[in-house]
């Protein structure tokens, strides 16, 4: 049995799907440390979704995490499954969780420069085959789905609490989902930042915009959702005026994406309430709200279990 080549699949994807829930976990404050990091990667890559559900057999030879590393300085290009690419994006979320607060100005801020750069270079090797999420035949690719989420929600993580958007506490103090929201020392200038994390929840509103059933998605896809509404109404709250009209319809868009998860998971209804709460006062008054209203307790979200059962009510 050890030598059936799909069992074989199946315990790599085992342990990639725990690296990978364990990887946002630790992100969202659930965890201390990325432990599954720190095991040298030695377990090969998963294959493509389609192979795997199809009961096809599986390359014999499954790429490792070097060679994939390794593509970039490939002569001729690699194709590599889109299980890989989550993998790699939930990589870099783990250097963003683990960047040093405690290192000198100087390698801080080059530790920041190396990891926007790891960022920028994900998107820059995304094959042309994998760079549409919609398929022809009308389904989607929701590894490379979940892999963009990730990476959009790590260039959160590094670059808001390194902007000029933080001078609204209410909002952003809760705003990196169980870490502090206290000001860190920019690597560029914190406009250069600000920017950076409003491109990435932007982009998340645009993963949000696709036809499709939400209720396919990760239930994780709320936590990225709560961090492009909370970036995006900090944008609005320090340039007190009339919101945009693109980004208070993306606004209106995932809130619309909260209730129909919200049919699903508890949690959403949860959070899709006191995200409208933040919006009604921020948008009405063009300044964020006193610290001690509409408070996202994330870690009480995430802590109790039950937010995370699915909605016996809608069942």
């Amino acid at each position: 049995m050890a030598e059936d080549p799909i069992r074989r699949e199946s315990f790599r994807r085992t342990w990639w799907e725990l690296f990978v829930i364990e990887g946002m976990l630790t992100a969202l404050g659930m965890r201390t440390t990325f432990t599954a990091s720190e095991v040298p990667p030695e377990v090969p890559l998963p294959c493509e979704e389609r192979i795997y559900q199809e009961g096809l057999a599986p390359p014999l030879y499954p790429p490792t995490i070097k060679q994939f590393d390794d593509r970039v300085f490939a002569e001729e290009d690699i194709t590599f499954s889109s299980f890989s690419y989550r993998i790699e994006a939930v990589r870099i979320l783990g250097r963003v969780v683990s960047l040093s607060e405690s290192a000198s100005g100087q390698q801080q801020q080059e530790e920041v420069e190396s990891v926007d750069a790891r960022i920028a270079s994900w998107f820059h090797h995304i094959p042309d085959s994998k760079m549409e999420l919609m398929r022809p035949d009308g389904t989607m690719d929701e590894m490379m789905f979940q892999a963009r989420m990730v990476i959009n929600g790590a260039s959160i993580y590094l670059n808001f609490p390194r902007s000029d958007l933080l001078s609204s506490p209410a909002v952003a103090a809760e705003v990196i989902c169980g870490h502090s929201g206290v000001c860190l020392m920019p690597a560029f200038s914190h406009h250069a930042h600000a920017m950076r994390a409003l491109n990435a929840a932007s982009e998340i509103s645009t993963l949000a915009a696709l036809r499709m059933p939400v209720t396919k998605h990760t239930p994780f896809f709320i936590c990225a959702l709560v961090l492009s509404s909370i970036v995006q109404l900090a944008g609005y709250s320090v340039k007190a005026g009339q919101m945009p009209d693109p980004r208070r319809d993306r606004l209106t868009l995932t809130i619309g994406v909260f209730k129909s998860l919200g049919r699903t998971w508890a949690i959403s209804q949860s959070v899709m309430r006191q995200i409208k709460a933040v919006a009604r006062d921020v948008l009405e008054i063009g300044v964020r709200p006193q610290a001690d209203q509409n408070n996202l307790d994330f870690s009480a979200f995430l802590e109790g279990s039950q937010f995370w059962l699915p909605n016996m009510q809608s069942a």
